[in-house]
């Protein structure tokens, strides 16, 4: 009782952090997008000419 009380009441002892959702404007939500998608291209190009070499491709 006397951990609840110091706790004010709060009896979220479960640890787990709490995550709140960011809620873009659209045109920010889409430069996000887009920014995102080029770093996944740029990585997967990577990865692909990284392979190709192992591969004797040109």
């Amino acid at each position: 009782m006397e951990e609840i009380i110091e706790r004010s009441y709060n009896i979220d002892l479960c640890g787990f952090p709490h995550e709140e959702e960011v809620i873009l404007e659209p045109m920010d939500l889409i430069q996000e997008y887009q920014e995102k998608r080029a770093s996944l291209n740029a990585e997967i190009d990577h990865v692909l000419e990284q392979i190709t070499s192992m591969l004797g491709g040109n």
